[in-house]
């Protein structure tokens, strides 16, 4: 029984979408072959990468001061769960008002019970025993 030696080979393939060939004007960087504004949170708030600013459940905005491109918390998502009731917008929208105790359908409205278990469900709070 032979077998056949099969010949190899390599491919390179370039996954910075940076270095797409595009030229840009200057305040801009070339992302997935479009010129987009360096200070846009949707591509990252530098010159040197294009993933966007996520923060959980936040809307991001690239904050001008920093010279490294910083992208940070500029509010909430109105008609989601979460809420930043710690009052710091760096560490994002961090309380989920439809299930925390602390927090139940709003930043401090705690769920207490005389009686019973407390539970938040959906923003409401429940007693059971």
């Amino acid at each position: 029984m032979s077998f056949a030696a099969a010949a190899s080979c390599s491919v390179t393939v370039d996954l910075d979408p940076l270095q797409d060939g595009v030229s840009c004007p200057s305040g801009q960087k070339s992302c997935y072959g479009s010129c987009v504004s360096i200070m846009d949170p949707d591509y990252g708030c530098t010159p040197d990468r294009c993933a966007p600013c996520t923060l959980m459940q936040a809307d991001a905005v690239c904050d001008p001061s920093s010279a490294e491109g910083r992208c940070i918390l500029s509010r909430c998502i109105p008609g989601t769960e979460f809420e930043s009731c710690d009052g710091n917008l760096r560490n994002g929208c961090e309380t989920n008002t439809n299930t925390s105790l602390q927090h139940c359908g709003f930043c401090n409205t705690p769920c207490t019970c005389e009686v019973g278990f407390p539970t938040c469900i959906r923003g409401s709070c429940r007693c059971s025993s």
